[in-house]
């Protein structure tokens, strides 16, 4: 009499396909965004004192740009910090880093207090003047 063994190991042909599905359900992709290239952004601030707001760049070294009595500044922009995203299976968004054109990392300051924060892209959007300035209105 012969009597039928069950094995608790799993067919050698199915070990592959096995161990590639469980490497996909349990992974994770990770999508870092290009740098901004470094550039040069002039603003005109429209306010009733202009020349009292200085322009704060946050990046790895940080500065500050004084706005001009004629309302008019250039502010160099460096290389922004950027991380990066998390996709569950490389297509469900799970974390949504930082893209430095969207990064808020341009103040413009009033003393000790943030006025206004923009990013690269916003600043694109803003109104040109006759000389190639962005048109910064502010509310008040």
């Amino acid at each position: 009499m012969t009597s039928a063994k069950t094995s608790l190991f799993i067919r050698p042909e199915l070990s592959g396909v096995l161990a590639l599905g469980l490497a996909l359900l349990s992974s994770c992709a990770y999508r870092l965004p290009a740098l901004n290239v470094p550039s040069q952004q002039r603003l005109v601030i429209v306010a009733s004192s202009p020349e009292r707001y200085v322009v704060r760049v946050i990046a790895a070294h940080s500065a500050e740009f004084p706005v001009a009595s004629d309302s008019r500044v250039t502010i160099d922009v460096p290389s922004l910090p950027r991380a990066c995203s998390v996709y569950l299976f490389d297509f469900i968004k799970i974390d949504d880093g930082v893209k430095p054109l969207n990064a808020k990392a341009i103040q413009l300051v009033d003393g000790s207090k943030v006025a206004q924060k923009l990013s690269l892209d916003e600043i694109a959007k803003l109104r040109l003047d006759a000389s190639g300035y962005h048109i910064l209105q502010l509310q008040k």
